[in-house]
């Protein structure tokens, strides 16, 4: 409640008043990570001091009824014009100073929210122009002056004949009344290449992009068949990626890596305070936020940005709506006359409107994620910060183990059950993400119950980087049957 209401006061300094059944739906997604760091004895490998790193993010989300003209037909979809991210991070401070200057971890924590709401809404109001007398309002007025005036994002519809617009008016009026079901997902009837807009933001020469990056997205496109030429592209994937550290003469000093993912798509036409509004919108996105320590920013860099892109392919395979709140079915205000040639609205603000700025010592500026629990994460020897994660690990399973022995349906008791036992303790135990776990040949026939192998024995890893597999499609081999065993770490 004391979140909301922050929120709602926030709001208001904006102008923006907060009633039920609006036209516009508020969606915001508050993300507390709490990593602990563990400061181990070199000698003993006993804990000797622990920190716990306070992460908050908020992502806001402007959701209303929209229209998409895709291939000649109008779709109404739940369509986010108006978006900001913002977070932020603090380390608590250690045992001793806390016992001389007192714990100040819950007040620190709730002026963080603050900070970071108000960051979030600073996104939507506009830059104060520069002093008409000072060299930057010199140099843009002149910029102002010489350059070719703004041009609005082309609009099919302008070269249409009189009667197709007309037509398409009518079409539009008609989804926009009340009543008219929404599409079930904001993607039906995509088929266009997407735009690939991709943002790396870094502070540290530690910090790398990924060489495959591009690649990986085109890869995603063409196992979803959206490779009609778009010219100019209404689509667009914009993807931003973070790595900045937490510099400061204390420790602890840490990464932190985030990114930012979002579908967008191009003159999307809404009606809002008696105008019709055509801009660009955001259909799906997706935030991610990890944190390492100096000894293992390498390996967290290098299945990052992979997995989140796996993840958003899910998402998009699956037809996920990625956060998208249970809307309440408010009216859409009538429209009085069916609309002319659309005006163009201001940019929204997005990835691309405003980068984060490096951070300060133990604050970081970036992009919020999807809700995670607000758990503590063991770091084992050595200092890896192992965050929580929930998935689906695929397991590959010797066709002739489910067709002859049983492998579905075991008797208690049996070798099978204590074979698939130590196959899915051990798989569990060690999955990772986009990775498969296949069976060996011939393991089952050498098992013996009484003194069982041990499972890294009877199951190899395979990674999605060994190129043994279709990380877009990914498949088991041949005469293997597929199943997916949950994981929870």
């Amino acid at each position: 409640a004391a979140q909301r209401n922050e929120i709602v006061s926030a709001l208001a300094g904006y102008g923006i008043a907060v009633r039920p059944n609006a036209q516009v739906t508020l969606a915001v997604t508050v993300t507390d990570h709490r990593p602990v760091i563990e400061y181990r004895s070199v000698k003993t490998n006993v804990v000797q001091e622990t920190i716990v790193v306070h992460g908050i993010y908020i992502n806001l989300r402007f959701f209303m009824k929209a229209a998409a003209l895709r291939n000649g037909k109008l779709h109404l979809v739940w369509a986010a014009p108006e978006t900001s991210f913002a977070g932020s991070s603090r380390a608590e401070a250690n045992s001793t100073r806390k016992l001389l200057l007192g714990d100040s971890t819950l007040q620190d924590i709730q002026k963080m929210f603050v900070n970071v709401l108000g960051d979030s809404l600073k996104a939507f109001a506009p830059a104060a122009p520069p002093a008409p007398t000072s060299l930057q309002g010199i140099r843009a007025a002149a910029a102002r002056q010489q350059g070719p005036p703004p041009v609005a994002a082309p609009w099919a519809v302008n070269s249409w004949t009189e009667k197709a617009k007309a037509a398409v008016d009518a079409e539009f009026v008609q989804i926009m009344s009340p009543g008219t079901p929404v599409d079930k997902t904001a993607l039906e009837g995509l088929t266009g290449a997407p735009e690939i807009v991709l943002e790396p933001h870094f502070d540290h020469d530690d910090c790398k992009a990924d060489a495959a990056w591009r690649n990986r997205w085109a890869g995603v496109f063409q196992r979803l068949r959206w490779t009609d030429p778009q010219r100019p592209p209404a689509i667009s994937l914009n993807h931003f990626f973070s790595c900045v550290y937490a510099y400061g003469a204390a420790a602890p000093r840490y990464f932190a890596l985030s990114d930012s993912i979002s579908l967008r798509e191009a003159n999307v036409v809404f009606p809002l305070n008696g105008k019709v509004v055509r801009k660009s919108v955001s259909l799906v996105t997706a935030h991610h936020e990890q944190y390492a320590l100096e000894d293992d920013i390498a390996s967290r860099l290098d299945e990052f940005v992979p997995r989140n892109i796996q993840d958003f392919l899910t998402d998009l395979v699956l037809r996920n709506s990625s956060g998208v709140p249970p809307i309440p079915s408010a009216p859409n205000p009538p429209a009085a006359r069916a609309p002319q040639t659309p005006r163009s609205a201001p940019a929204a603000v997005s990835a691309n409107a405003n980068p984060p700025v490096a951070p300060q010592p133990a604050k970081v500026v970036t992009r919020p994620s999807q809700p995670a629990p607000p758990a503590d994460d063991p770091i084992g020897g050595g200092g890896f910060i192992t965050p929580p994660s929930s998935f689906k690990a695929m397991l590959c399973v010797p066709r002739n183990l489910v067709e002859q022995d049983a492998w579905d349906h075991p008797e208690s008791g049996s070798r099978m059950d204590a074979f698939k036992r130590v196959v899915a303790t051990y798989v569990v135990s060690v999955a990772q993400p986009g990775f498969e776990y296949w069976i060996g040949a011939g393991q089952f026939e050498r098992f013996d119950s009484a003194r069982p192998a041990s499972g890294a024995n009877i199951v190899s890893a395979v990674s999605p980087d060994s190129d043994r597999f279709d990380i877009f499609d990914p498949q088991c081999p041949a005469n293997y049957a597929l199943y997916q065993v949950q994981v929870n770490h």
